[in-house]
């Protein structure tokens, strides 16, 4: 069975279909660069905490600019 893709599905979504849940299933995949496909109102603290649980993915793989200034925390910027 093909393996589906929460984050990859967000990136070829239109923001006005993306729902909260979808981007927390999405987190749980650990994959940074959803946070270069989430609409702004998606980015949490709890969002970006699960997103980046893991090392397994380098800094190349997503954007800084694409999260706000005052939801960025030293752990992400270290990351960066």
């Amino acid at each position: 069975m093909k393996e589906i893709s929460m984050t990859k599905a967000i990136s070829c979504m239109p923001d006005k279909f993306i729902t909260m849940e979808m981007v927390e299933l999405a987190a749980t995949e650990h994959r940074p660069e959803l946070v270069n496909y989430l609409p702004e109102k998606y980015i949490t603290s709890e969002i970006l905490d699960s997103i980046f649980k893991t090392d397994d993915y380098g800094w190349r793989s997503w954007q800084l600019s694409k999260i706000p200034e005052e939801k960025r925390n030293r752990q992400i910027c270290l990351r960066v």
